[in-house]
């Protein structure tokens, strides 16, 4: 709101003549008003009560939110000094565009549509961030179409349905089904040949042949077939270089849908790229506060199966990154797996902690058995006839049944699923409150907070 008063805590006169600081009550001293009404707190840098702590945090809890104005643009140690007491920095020379622009009230809704990446080129280079903020984006805008990719004589081609890749085709022989599992000692070379002579000879698959050949039972070629699918993605995030080419075209929907979430998937990834990459930006981010995705769609994607749920079971929307790094020991795994996180949307950064705790739940209990679509229904059907009422069980079955997980089944299975997820997140969750300054998390930015 452009003429909504603000405070500005400082002893520069000359500050006070531009036009713009128009609606801003002068605090040379300061003291607060009387009565004064809620709102932004602008403190000069070169103003005493910078070192006043007490007073500082009164203006906090009765006025408003404080941002320190710097008279230079800070580097990061200073400005992780002043994000990890809750505050925000803000460089004087950035000062009239916000005035200007009316954002000092920060009152004001977010957005939601905006906190996913740009939709991404049609085309373009890649190298391991740029192909992880490819995929990211690909997630992110539920695209569906074919994926092209080239580097040097290897060719492969990615099939996306609603932003998940479900098949994955390659020229690179090594990655051939029956390649694999010789490979792996799975099987022999001699029947290895055999299946292909057989494939060829009836018209079917390599799978479909070493079922028959019984050399494959049918839960050993579904589990071979998903080694595969993450072996001939995974390989793109040790690429160097190469090219992509994105086409949004109707797609044949194949029946084997990868037991993989997407940030499972991004997490696998992000471990075969130079540990300095990932931990680098989480560094950058380190003084930032975790928060849920506010959007359900989000929020309650399927989680990575090893996962620390203790760990991440603290993020309530006042934990900094890196006081989530210390509770864990600095375990790569486990970072790797909040970038994933990050990176899948399902988590978003602040420049300030939640008002109230909005906690980050729905993990699975250990060794839960996952059910059929059918079964899955009627036992939610009961629990909610009967008042499901507890959080942790309504964001336990907002996982259960996200969308991701039934990509290729009946379009029946799928509305009844969405239906059923849209139900329980409207009326069983309560929105996150005061969520403002929200960032998305960059692999490989080179600023502090962009």
């Amino acid at each position: 709101m452009q003429n909504k008063s603000f405070y500005v805590i400082t002893l520069d006169e000359e500050l006070f003549g531009q036009p713009w600081m128009k609606p801003a009550v002068m605090c040379r001293m300061g003291t607060q008003p009387k009565e004064a009404p809620r709102g932004d707190v602008y403190v000069d840098l070169m103003h005493p009560i910078c070192s006043q702590a007490e007073m500082l945090d009164r203006w906090r809890k009765e006025i408003g939110p404080v941002v320190f104005l710097s008279r230079f643009p800070l580097g990061k140690e200073s400005w992780q000094r002043f994000i990890e007491s809750g505050s925000e920095i803000l460089y004087i020379g950035e000062m009239e565009k916000r005035a200007g622009q009316g954002t000092v009230n920060r009152t004001q809704q977010v957005d939601l549509s905006k906190l996913v990446p740009e939709r991404p080129a049609s085309r373009g280079k890649i190298e391991p961030a740029s192909w992880v903020a490819l995929l990211s984006a690909i997630h992110s805008h539920q695209m569906t179409g074919n994926l092209y990719l080239k580097t040097e004589k290897i060719k492969k081609m990615v099939t996306f349905l609603s932003g998940f890749p479900l098949q994955v085709k390659s020229n690179k022989s090594k990655e051939l089904l029956g390649r694999m599992l010789v490979d792996e000692n799975v099987i022999p070379a001699s029947a290895c040949e055999e299946s292909v002579k057989k494939m060829n000879a009836e018209s079917i698959l390599q799978g479909q042949a070493l079922v028959r050949m019984n050399l494959l039972t049918e839960d050993e070629l579904v589990a071979a077939l998903s080694r595969q699918w993450a072996i001939k993605l995974l390989d793109v995030f040790e690429w160097l270089d190469g090219e992509y080419v994105f086409k949004e075209e109707a797609i044949q929907i194949p029946e084997f849908l990868p037991p993989f979430s997407f940030s499972d998937l991004m997490s696998s990834g992000l471990a075969r790229l130079t540990s300095g990459i990932v931990e680098a930006s989480v560094n950058i981010a380190s003084g930032m506060f975790l928060v849920p995705h506010p959007v359900a769609r989000w929020r309650y994607q399927p989680l990575p199966a090893n996962i620390d749920m203790e760990l991440f079971g603290r993020i309530d929307g006042r934990l900094t990154v890196s006081q989530l790094m210390e509770a864990g020991q600095s375990d790569r795994t486990q970072m790797t797996i909040l970038s994933s996180l990050l990176l899948s949307n399902a988590l978003l950064l602040s420049l300030r902690p939640l008002a109230a705790p909005q906690h980050f739940g729905g993990f699975p209990l250990p060794g839960e058995h996952v059910l059929l679509p059918a079964r899955m229904l009627e036992e939610l059907e009961v629990e909610w006839q009967t008042g499901i009422s507890d959080i942790g069980r309504i964001e336990t079955w907002l996982r259960r049944i996200h969308m991701d997980r039934f990509l290729v089944e009946k379009s029946s299975v799928r509305e009844q699923m969405e239906s059923w997820f849209n139900k329980l997140s409207h009326e069983k969750i309560s929105p996150i409150q005061n969520a403002g300054d929200l960032r998305l998390f960059q692999l490989g930015w080179k600023v502090k907070y962009e």
